[in-house]
């Protein structure tokens, strides 16, 4: 599986209390397979969760660290930014590597 790196915008700022899970399991939340998520918290904008996350897609590794997020703080992803890179290949947006 191939890793993934992209940035998941969150519908809401996450306070310190909202990290505790980052605390007690480290970036990857005590699951390996969602790879590395590590959060912006504080401050008047939404959090953004900068993501290193292996996947069979784009999509399927954006699932996975949404889901976890929402899991962990109960914040949902709204939006996903990629990198240049992924942007100009659909392959890279939604193909299966």
């Amino acid at each position: 599986m191939r890793t993934w790196h992209f940035t998941l915008v969150l519908d809401r700022t996450l306070q310190r209390s909202d990290l505790t899970a980052f605390d007690q399991h480290g970036e990857t939340l005590g699951d390996p397979e969602n790879g590395s998520l590590t959060p912006t918290s504080g401050g008047d904008s939404p959090s953004v969760l900068y993501c290193s996350t292996p996947g069979i897609a784009l999509l399927d590794a954006a699932s996975r660290a949404a889901h976890a997020i929402y899991q962990h703080t109960g914040a949902r992803a709204v939006r996903i930014e990629v990198d240049e890179e992924n942007r100009q290949s659909l392959e890279g947006l939604a193909g299966v590597a």
